[in-house]
């Protein structure tokens, strides 16, 4: 039999009360730490305590922020089912050190048992929160004039050497907590000064895979860290760019060579001329020529892709539409050119057609 509510004497249910008398003495919250709020106005990563924590999210959302730290400073019994917070951000100037008081209202929604007998129990609190704009130290780097290395792009002559240096801007601005803090342009270049002499040299390799170059790192002893012993190095990444490109076809020793890889003195490629024949030439010491540059590449259709028997062994025939006046003409180089293409991209040198698609 059941017995009588405790505090109002009607039917108990659950611990000696009825459901409405359990609902109101009932509280998921065991308390609330107070907290005031920085959140970097640079990388929307916030702070609490003493370390500034990661951004919630991508587009940076303030509400989410502040939903996110009064989360975190919140001890429940149980999780709740949900949590939502309701605020009122003023108009104000983000700039650093820009102060707000704001009245946060939080809601809480807990569900109390399993099944049709679950019982909903619904919170709501308010509180004052001191919130400001700030510098985490990692931004803090960034608009500082620390560095660990540099970036040494040469040869401001070479074509290509403008989309080489939006090239590093854009790798280091796409790498997480790393900041070029000084661009300084050199007599043939531009000096780009770096947070990590680590990741500048994993650009540096990516720049000679893309662009074909001189590559050199060397460090040099800098100071020492006193407290851990530790010597302090910097590093220079000098990429220098070749007089052509990954992608360029010069014209060296009657060969027409598509350069795949460019290392110091040397092309790797393609000679288009001998279907595509590899081909290694030391440009430094023989008289070559730029013929073409990626700029040059049109992409046409695959017209016919067959195989013809040419003294006892297949070989691939192509003809595409041609990117000038769009009659049928015979591909020159057509080995290793995947039969079931459908567009390829193409150039013209002395009226014949050559696939630069491989």
């Amino acid at each position: 039999m059941a017995g009588k509510c405790l505090k109002c004497g009607e039917t108990a249910k659950i611990q000696q009360l009825c459901k409405k008398c359990f609902l109101d003495s009932y509280s998921n919250i065991i308390g609330f730490k107070k907290f005031n709020l920085a959140v970097c106005m640079d990388c929307s990563s916030y702070c609490y305590g003493k370390q500034f924590r990661p951004a919630i999210s991508q587009d940076k959302d303030l509400l989410k922020t502040i939903r996110k730290a009064f989360y975190e400073n919140t001890k429940f019994k149980q999780k709740p089912e949900k949590f939502e917070i309701k605020v009122k951000i003023p108009k104000h100037t983000k700039k650093q050190g820009t102060k707000l008081y704001l009245k946060v209202r939080i809601s809480v929604l807990t569900r109390i048992g399993e099944g049709k007998s679950a019982l909903i129990k619904k919170e709501e609190f308010e509180f004052q929160l001191r919130f400001k704009y700030g510098i985490c130290e990692k931004c803090n780097l960034g608009r500082s004039n620390y560095f660990e290395g540099r970036i040494q792009l040469r040869n401001d002559k070479n074509h290509s050497f403008e989309k080489a240096a939006e090239f590093i801007r854009e790798k280091v601005k796409k790498a997480k907590n790393i900041f070029i803090t000084k661009e300084m342009k050199t007599k043939n270049g531009i000096d780009f000064y770096a947070t990590s002499q680590k990741y500048i040299q994993t650009v540096g390799a990516e720049l000679s895979k893309r662009f074909g170059g001189e590559l050199k790192i060397t460090s040099s002893l800098q100071t020492m860290d006193w407290t851990t012993s530790k010597e302090l190095y910097r590093v220079d990444v000098l990429f220098r760019l070749s007089e052509f490109n990954v992608g360029d076809i010069i014209k060296i020793n009657k060969k027409l060579i598509l350069a795949k890889s460019i290392s110091g003195k040397m092309a790797s490629g393609f000679d288009l001329k001998n279907n595509n024949k590899p081909a290694k030439e030391n440009y430094t010491n023989k008289e070559y020529e730029i013929i073409a540059t990626t700029k040059d590449y049109k992409e046409v259709n695959v017209v016919k892709s067959i195989e013809k028997k040419v003294k006892g062994k297949k070989e691939l025939y192509i003809e595409v539409l041609s990117p000038e006046d769009y009659q049928t003409v015979k591909l020159e180089n057509p080995k290793d050119i995947k039969k079931e293409k459908d567009l390829i991209n193409v150039v013209i040198i002395d009226d014949k057609v050559y696939c630069v698609s491989f």
